[in-house]
């Protein structure tokens, strides 16, 4: 084979695998894209949650204060938590975004940030008393599986 002709099959395989690579761009965006609807569609969740659970505060504030105080206080710590919760998910997603748009081999920090986007899922899954919420948990759990194994992909 000549010289030329090696270049130009070298040029074709290289190519074919930035295609590759920007097929698989294409699905981990879209696998991001999911997983904010799914956090979004969460945090809409705890707002109503919110809301509801202020509403049965203030009617319990009629009668018990202490018992509200005390109630009171139990809420917004789990809700700081829950908060918290979304925002470590917001600012993961925020760094897989940046990994992605770095240029740079990325794989492995991708995998990690994969187990740390699971390891959220499944603290806001476990600590959640709304049906809804879990679900959400669920499927944001299915997506980060999905983004993992495009990420092994890159790898």
């Amino acid at each position: 084979m000549a010289l030329s002709e090696q270049k130009a099959s070298a040029s074709e395989d290289l190519d074919k695998k930035k295609a590759e690579i920007n097929e698989l761009k294409l699905t981990l965006e879209k696998s991001k894209i999911e997983a904010q609807a799914a956090i979004d569609k969460a945090t809409a969740t705890l707002t109503n949650e919110v809301k509801e659970l202020r509403n049965q505060l203030s009617l319990a504030a009629k009668d018990k204060q202490l018992e509200l105080t005390n109630q009171k206080n139990a809420f917004e710590t789990t809700l700081k938590m829950k908060e918290e919760e979304i925002d470590r998910l917001k600012a993961h997603l925020v760094t897989a975004q940046n990994l992605l748009n770095s240029g740079e081999a990325v794989g492995r920090r991708l995998d990690f940030l994969c187990q740390e986007l699971n390891r959220e899922a499944n603290t806001t899954c476990s600590k959640s008393s709304e049906i809804d919420l879990t679900n959400l948990g669920m499927a944001l759990k299915t997506l980060i599986e999905q983004f993992r194994e495009q990420v092994q992909n890159i790898e």
